[in-house]
């Protein structure tokens, strides 16, 4: 019997995935806990004409098998044109609109990729044509790959980047991305919360240049400035004048439409589905979309 991986080369870029091979026009990855999800998810996208991701093909001798996509995957991060963060944003929307309402979300708002940074994105003439790796991908609120995005894309170009640029592009991503004003105001917030638990993650593992829970808690402060800075440049501004809100723009399938009547904060983390930990302001985006109760008179 011939071995899936025989002839293979291994693929380079992202963090976290290793063993990650190419075999003529397909991808083979160790097979997982995630395995099964990812699979559904990935046919999710096919069902619904979503593009901007491989397609599963199967799994063979504990791997995972994948389409490849032609193009190029950034080894580090970098500053991006506004161009490439409009492009990220729009392709996130629509994996984003590919889950909502699905059986795969339950009673979350979207799946969320967990990851949708450029080390993870496939380039074609300059820009983010698909999305890769979606091992991390759970049910969660679609502002918590948002802010992750907003993170990862402008915000942590911060050495080359100036402040007023990295936030007009968090802007840029908010008014092409299609968030409506309640998210608008959370956004900053929540890209906190994500760093902030992106920052524990790592100082757990013990990975780069995360020794301990204590560097991690300076990383977390060095991250708050960052973004508190960023989010003074942002002014948290109402959308454009005419601009329809996402809830209004998309209505979910098999799911009546709601409108988000405030924002939300950030006040701990709840366990999501397979264990992950999720924002509970924004995996709750669903119930803080209900309209609230009005109070009796005395």
């Amino acid at each position: 019997m011939t071995d899936v991986s025989e002839g293979a080369v291994a693929l380079t870029g992202g963090r976290m995935a290793s063993k990650v091979l190419r075999r003529n026009d397909t991808v083979l990855r160790p097979a997982s806990n995630s395995s099964e999800f990812m699979a559904a998810l990935l046919k999710t996208f096919e069902q619904q004409n979503f593009t901007g991701a491989p397609k599963y093909l199967g799994q063979v001798d504990g791997k995972d098998i994948f389409t490849y996509i032609p193009g190029d995957v950034p080894a580090k991060f970098r500053p991006w044109s506004d161009g490439q963060v409009g492009a990220a944003a729009r392709l996130l929307r629509q994996m984003h609109d590919a889950t909502r309402g699905s059986d795969l979300a339950g009673r979350f708002d979207v799946v969320c990729h967990h990851d949708p940074g450029p080390n993870n994105a496939v380039f074609q003439s300059d820009l983010r044509v698909a999305f890769i790796d979606f091992e991390q991908a759970t049910p969660g609120g679609r502002l918590e790959d948002v802010a992750y995005m907003a993170w990862t894309w402008s915000i942590s170009s911060k050495q080359t980047m100036a402040l007023e640029d990295q936030a007009a592009q968090v802007r840029l991503l908010a008014d092409t991305y299609g968030l409506h004003e309640a998210e608008r105001h959370a956004l900053t917030d929540c890209v906190l919360e994500r760093q902030s638990r992106n920052a524990r993650f790592w100082a757990e593992l013990a990975v780069s240049n995360f020794h301990d829970l204590a560097a991690g808690d300076a990383t977390t402060a060095v991250i708050i400035d960052v973004i508190t800075a960023v989010g003074r440049g942002m002014g948290r501004v109402p959308p454009p004048q005419g601009q329809v809100g996402a809830a209004e723009q998309a209505p979910a399938r098999g799911r009546r439409k709601e409108r988000l009547t405030a924002p939300w904060r950030c006040w701990s983390l709840s366990p999501g589905p397979s264990g992950h930990a999720h924002c509970r302001c924004s995996a709750a985006s669903t119930d803080a979309a209900r309209p609230a109760r009005r109070r009796r008179p005395p």
